[in-house]
């Protein structure tokens, strides 16, 4: 690599690790007592399912297209599709809704590969299953909610009840 090359890399290190680093802020001596890194954005998202699906097929990528929270716009809500700004310990959450006897197992999906399963269903009356997932993401990676390729024929996911939520820890 070339010397100005070198430098260009470095000046463009130096300006990311500037806009990560928040203001210390100082007390009344001059001591510092905000020594935190923080992102420099928010990230988070919380939508819902606007329409019935009926009987979807396994592997279905759920669209979560009502956005009720979309800081970023990350979540794409025609695909049901969450994709990672910027490096950090994410939490993503989902909540499946189903009627009767119908049931679904659903999976979180980071990049293709599942790293969370929840169930939902097999009851007389309305049913929700939910579950949570902790994960470390970097620019570009993919989380969604997919049908697994087990479920009850003929079952249906409800509006309102099914949604799908996410944010950055940190």
């Amino acid at each position: 690599m070339r010397l100005e090359q070198k430098m260009v890399t470095l000046e463009e290190k130096v300006t990311l690790c500037e806009q990560n680093v928040s203001h210390t802020r100082r007390d009344d001596s001059g001591k510092n007592i905000n020594k935190r890194v923080e992102s420099t954005t928010a990230v988070a998202f919380h939508a819902v399912l606007a329409h019935d699906v009926s009987n979807p097929a396994p592997e279905h990528i759920i669209p979560f297209e009502k956005s009720v929270t979309n800081i970023g716009a990350h979540l794409n809500p025609n695909t049901g599709v969450f994709t990672c700004p910027e490096v950090g310990v994410y939490h993503f959450s989902w909540m499946i809704a189903t009627f009767g006897v119908q049931y679904f197992t659903t999976e979180l999906v980071r990049n293709n590969v599942v790293i969370g399963s929840a169930m939902s269903g097999d009851s007389v009356y309305w049913t929700t299953g939910a579950a949570s997932a902790i994960t470390m993401l970097v620019p570009g990676d993919t989380v969604w909610v997919r049908i697994a390729k087990e479920h009850g024929t003929g079952a249906d996911l409800k509006q309102t009840f099914t949604m799908f939520n996410g944010f950055l820890i940190k």
